[in-house]
């Protein structure tokens, strides 16, 4: 009889365990779950959305999990799956936003009890943005009438458009505000354009409106009926201009700057910019798209080549083509909340924040005008020796950055190279109340008291106060060119005064009681003339110097 030794008996043990342990190991990796070729067909849909295939092979799985990213009600599906092709059909919505939206399908495989799962790598869907509605024509026949008025067609060709309305500023009663669109062209309508009453030329500016699934656009036209030789008899005295030409505009026009040959022209309620031939009067483009983003355009700069629009209400800042009114881009953060008064140093944007009325504290950011970034932002609570409220009015002087502070009764200065801060002023002898606005030329700095009527002019190198002007009616934005400082006053009421650079009088430019002068918010002289924003009655004034 064969008969085991201990030692032996133990060998076997120790064997029959080994391959116990390995059967078990690899029964355990056997059994695990895995998934491959996961697909998703097709893989681009049109603005419309619809049904896409998801597939794959598995093994060794009790239940697969299909999720998406962004969200898709109904898409996300848990599915019992074991082994071979598992497929599921899942349906993407329509896509309502102006850019491509692109759906990430994820699919995890979980085996049996213990095993873990598994991750097969996502897979996109892309779907369409709609088609953006294109205004391809839009013109006015005739563009010129006399000053008794006519009819004028209106043609315009339309593509991917919704729904096409019309508008016009002045309003014309009875005007039709929907229009067909067509993608053939043709006309849009007949309209009675009224006779001209008055010494000047009405601009009617035509907008037509084209709105698609996600998007809308906008385009212009003007017609300009001629002024009457013979006014018409008013209940006022006061002879109407014989000097510059009205031009109408957007609703409660409020800030000026040139660019080139035209200026442009921000108008807060009627959410728009316009852009006017300087010499010619007539307007070049009225902008007012809704990716501009315009919210109370309160404020404009130029760089060189594209237009700053402040939009206090928007808490954002718009960035337009100077050349073509095209949108740039729109920038938002908390460096820019209720912007109120731009400026450019020649490198970069001063925005200077009036917070004050929405129990915030203000401050003034600088923004690269070549990338719109952030470079730095001057908060006076990290500060002991300045403070801000109510910031109206920034002006650069080469090498420092003024702003005026309304609440404050202050001037600050401050160094453009670090932001740091200089100084500040409080009016010398003079004293101003209320200051409102602050100018820079040839190496003067003036400063408006709107509460006590002065007007103070410094040394902008030295902060020397130099002298006062006062006995000025509520001066409020004030423009100094060098040789000429021009006061927005109320002596007479809506009026605007001229002195020399020694700060004599020399005119009042405008009168009150003109026919379109009402409610002055902004100035702009260009060295022959002045053009003034007629904030109450919806247009701008150019009157010879």
């Amino acid at each position: 009889m064969f008969r085991l030794t201990k030692k032996f008996s133990l060998t076997l043990v120790a064997i029959a365990a080994m391959l116990a342990f390995t059967g078990s190991v690899f029964a355990a990796t056997s059994t695990k779950p895995v998934v491959s070729g996961f697909s998703a067909s097709p893989s681009l849909l049109n603005y419309s959305g619809g049904s896409v295939t998801l597939s794959a092979t598995i093994k060794n799985a009790t239940r697969c999990i299909f999720t998406v990213k962004p969200a898709a009600a109904g898409v996300s599906k848990s599915v019992t799956c074991n082994k071979g092709r598992v497929t599921y059909k899942a349906s993407l919505p329509k896509n309502n936003s102006t850019k491509n939206t692109i759906y990430a399908f994820k699919l995890v495989v979980t085996g049996k009890k213990g095993m873990g799962t598994a991750t097969a790598p996502l897979r996109n869907v892309i779907v369409d943005a709609p088609p953006q509605p294109v205004i391809k024509s839009f013109t006015l026949t005739p563009t010129a009438l006399a000053n008794t008025g006519g009819t004028i067609t209106l043609s315009g060709t339309v593509d991917d458009a919704l729904s096409c309305n019309l508008s016009v500023i002045p309003v014309i009663t009875g005007l039709a505000t929907i229009v067909p669109c067509s993608s053939a062209g043709g006309t849009l309508t007949t309209i009675a354009v009224p006779n001209n009453t008055s010494s000047l030329n009405i601009h009617y500016i035509f907008r037509l409106t084209a709105s698609g699934i996600a998007s809308a656009t906008s385009s212009t036209s003007v017609v300009t009926v001629s002024s009457t030789s013979s006014p018409v008899t008013t209940t006022t005295t006061t002879t109407l201009p014989t000097v510059g030409n009205t031009v109408s505009v957007p609703a409660q026009p409020d800030a000026f700057v040139a660019a080139g040959n035209n200026i442009w022209v921000a108008s807060c309620s009627g959410n728009a910019v316009t852009e006017i031939n300087n010499a010619t009067k007539e307007i070049m483009n009225v902008i007012n798209a809704p990716n501009d983003g315009f919210n109370c355009p309160d404020a404009l700069a130029f760089d060189g080549t594209n237009i700053w629009v402040a939009n206090k209400l928007g808490s954002s800042i718009t960035e337009l083509n100077a050349s073509t009114g095209g949108w740039v881009q729109t920038l938002t953060g908390s460096s820019i909340l209720n912007p109120d008064a731009l400026a450019f140093d020649g490198t970069n944007i001063w925005v200077a924040d009036n917070s004050l009325n929405d129990d915030q504290a203000s401050f003034i950011s600088e923004l690269n005008a070549s990338t719109g970034l952030v470079v730095r932002t001057l908060d006076a609570t990290r500060s002991t020796k300045w403070t801000l409220l109510s910031p109206t009015c920034l002006t650069f002087t080469g090498s420092r950055i003024w702003v005026s502070d309304i609440a404050n009764n202050v001037a600050i200065e401050f160094n453009t190279a670090n932001g740091g801060y200089l100084g500040q002023t409080r009016g010398g002898t003079a004293n101003p109340s209320g200051i409102g606005c602050v100018s820079y030329h040839s190496g003067y700095i003036w400063i408006s008291g709107g509460n006590n009527g002065v007007v103070v002019e410094y040394n902008a190198t030295t902060g020397v106060f130099v002298r006062a002007i006062k006995n000025i009616l509520n001066p409020n934005q004030l423009v100094f060119t060098g040789s000429d400082l021009f006061v927005i006053s109320d002596d007479p009421v809506d009026s605007v005064r001229e002195y020399n650079s020694a700060g004599t009088f020399l005119k009042t430019v405008t009168k009150d009681n003109l026919n379109s002068i009402n409610g002055i918010r902004a100035i702009l002289p260009d060295g022959a003339n002045l053009w003034v924003a007629n904030y109450s009655s919806a247009s701008v004034t150019k009157f010879a110097l």
